[in-house]
């Protein structure tokens, strides 16, 4: 055997081997893709919408509370008044 035919051989295996492992790769990293693709749509179409109306929900009871604790600070400085009042008499 010269050094060609053990080339060829090398070759041979190379070809045999290396091919079906090339396609089998690209289909995995395909998948992948696909999967993150998928995972991507899910969280464009239903998870960012159910984000926006949370934060618009927190944002409507946040406004609440702001107003709550404006009525509170003024009952607050009424109650304070009429003690102060009391106390004057």
């Amino acid at each position: 055997m010269n050094i060609m035919d053990i080339l060829n051989i090398i070759n041979a295996i190379v070809v045999v081997v290396g091919l079906p492992l090339i396609l089998k790769s690209m289909l995995f990293v395909g998948r992948k893709l696909q999967l993150l693709d998928s995972i991507a749509d899910t969280i464009k179409n239903q998870i960012e919408p159910a984000i926006a109306e949370i934060r618009h929900s927190l944002f409507e009871v946040d406004k609440r509370l702001t107003v709550s604790e404006s009525r509170q600070e003024a009952l607050d400085n009424r109650l304070n008044t009429l003690e102060l009042s009391r106390y004057n008499k």
